[in-house]
């Protein structure tokens, strides 16, 4: 399992609204030990880490990235709160919050995809090119299948329903082969 000590000492600071130098401040160590943390570029000593994981009030394992529940109730949580600011047309709160769910679940697939939707809907012409990254990414290394054709939704276009139903009867036709998506992509171009 990936150790996520780096990218969880950011989150956890600032969640509780810290700057680094304050972190440092209450740990007594120096600001540039924290910055090294973050960009993990050095991990904080083993003797540290009771001490990290009581400040910020979780386990040792979740702050090594290992408490999986933890993750998955944060990842459910930002989805179900991108739904109700939709839900509401809260357009710009919904960007802002699905960039957040991105910053600190990058690794995800169904937040890089959330983050896609958000920029789709709420962003703005110039996200294009990081819309077509993104949905690269989720195609070349997600295998899950409901991710997989919504990037290839988003890759090719399909903005109504009518054009997404469409893609989808060829998809079954072809008996779910990603092959035959590959295909119809370099035919798009």
């Amino acid at each position: 399992m990936e150790i996520r000590i780096s990218e969880n000492i950011k989150r956890l600071r600032k969640e509780k609204g810290l700057t680094q130098e304050t972190l440092a401040g209450i740990l007594h160590i120096s600001p540039q030990s924290v910055s090294k943390w973050e960009r993990g570029d050095a991990s904080p000593d083993i003797s540290m880490l009771p001490t990290l994981a009581n400040f910020f009030g979780v386990t040792i394992d979740a702050l090594l990235g290992n408490d999986q529940i933890i993750v998955e109730e944060r990842i459910k949580h930002y989805i179900e709160e991108y739904k109700n600011l939709t839900a509401n047309e809260e357009g710009k709160r919904a960007l802002e919050l699905a960039k957040n769910a991105y910053e600190d679940y990058s690794y995800d697939y169904r937040i890089v995809m959330l983050y896609v939707n958000a920029l789709k809907v709420y962003g703005t012409s110039n996200n294009k090119e990081e819309i077509e990254r993104l949905c690269k990414l989720v195609l070349k290394n997600c295998t899950d299948k409901t991710l997989l054709l919504d990037a290839s939704s988003h890759i090719l276009g399909l903005n109504s329903a009518e054009d997404k139903f469409a893609f989808m009867e060829k998809y079954i036709e072809y008996g779910q082969d990603w092959n035959w998506f590959n295909i119809h992509q370099l035919r798009a171009k």
